[in-house]
Order: C-alpha cells, then sequence, then structure tokens
C-alpha cells in the first residue's frame, strides 16, 4: 500500500520502514522468503518505479503513523485529500511524535 500511495505521489527518492525485520532484510537484499514470495516479488518489481527506493526495519513503536494510515487505507476510510484534511487520528499521532522528537 505504501508503494503504490508513494508511487502515486510521484515520489522518487523514498525510505520505507516497516516492523518486520525479516521482510525488511529480504528486501535490501533482494531475496525471497517462501512464505512472503508472492509479496516480495510484487514489492521488489514496484520498487523499480523509483529513482532511490530504501526499506528500513523500525520497531512498532517507532511506526505508529505508517500502521495507522495503512491501517486506515486497509479499512477504505482514508479520504483522498488526507494529506491537506488530517483525520483526528493521524493529527494525533503526529502532534505527539513531533513533541518526542523536540
Amino acid at each position: 500500500m505504501a508503494i503504490n500511495m508513494a508511487r502515486n505521489l510521484e515520489m522518487e527518492n523514498i525510505i520505507f520502514e516497516s516492523d518486520n525485520r525479516d521482510l525488511t532484510i529480504a528486501l535490501k537484499n533482494r531475496v525471497l522468503l517462501a512464505e512472503a514470495d508472492p509479496i516480495l516479488q510484487d514489492i521488489l518489481e514496484a520498487q523499480n518505479h523509483f529513482k532511490n527506493a530504501v526499506f528500513l526495519w523500525n520497531p512498532r513503536e517507532g511506526n505508529k503513523l505508517a500502521h495507522e494510515l495503512a491501517k486506515m487505507r486497509f479499512e477504505e476510510c482514508l479520504r483522498a485529500d488526507w494529506r491537506f484534511n488530517l483525520p483526528h487520528n493521524i493529527r494525533d499521532i503526529v502532534l505527539k511524535e513531533r513533541k518526542s522528537n523536540h
């Protein structure tokens, strides 16, 4: 989902973070994992559409915003204008993360 969003936003240089360490390692090394082969193949193919795409592991605690956005997208409740009109739960996470980074 994040890859499709980045492609739709015509991003060229992007960092993708995941809380799945095995998946992140497989993507960084461009190897397949038997239990996730179809997903990895799709991601690796989509990666070719970016000038520079990096995959990093980040523990779940540090990935709340991405997790919530993916959940909302999956549940089809993320509006097309979400970047300009933040849903309350997304705004709350952004504000909380901003405070913790200062």
